[in-house]
């Protein structure tokens, strides 16, 4: 169910110097892995435009740099950055329709749990319920990292699936039953 994971794939920049990169290339670069990618962590963006230079670190100069280009970038295509992450107009409207992907063939230095968006953590904690049409509540997160490509859920991973999982549960999406077991909401939410 849940799709592979898609990196965004940069020309190599590693003769050209970033600081020097015009604002309108900068852009270009950051479009591509936002367009690949979001909802993206803004951690996630500054390593790929890194990588590209073959930059292993990033300085106070080069940090100010990617900082500038992604507010300007934000600003000037409409996409919304809310903690730390960019996502589409798209995905903010409908989180719930966001592409589950999975991580699992992702180099272990790009699996991270925190680089997962909330909407990407609710739309797996969504899939995973829908999946099974009732899952047991201590089972949901873990069936969701399984989703993500988390293989099991750590206590740390469980921990960052609560604030997601009582998001859904107070908008209605998701309904608790009496044995404890989690189902899709039979009225729409609102």
């Amino acid at each position: 169910p849940a799709n592979a994971y898609r990196m965004a794939q940069l020309p190599s920049l590693a003769d050209q110097d970033l600081l020097g990169a015009s604002a309108k290339h900068l852009d270009a670069l950051l479009h591509t892995v936002v367009d690949a990618e979001a909802p993206v962590h803004v951690d996630v963006i500054a390593r790929r435009v890194m990588a590209a230079y073959d930059l292993s670190r990033a300085g106070s100069r080069i940090a100010a740099c990617l900082d500038q280009g992604i507010a300007r970038a934000v600003a000037a295509h409409g996409w919304q950055l809310k903690h730390g992450f960019i996502c589409l107009p798209e995905h903010a409207a409908q989180p719930l329709t966001l592409p589950v992907r999975d991580r699992g063939a992702l180099p272990a230095a790009e699996r991270k749990l925190e680089w997962v968006s909330p909407q990407e953590l609710q739309a797996a904690l969504h899939q995973a319920v829908a999946l099974a049409f009732s899952l047991p509540q201590g089972e949901v997160a873990s069936t969701a990292a399984q989703l993500l490509g988390f293989g099991r859920a750590t206590a740390r991973m469980q921990a960052a699936f609560e604030p997601q999982l009582q998001a859904l549960l107070d908008a209605g999406v998701l309904m608790a039953q009496q044995d404890g077991t989690l189902v899709l909401s039979p009225r729409p939410a609102a």
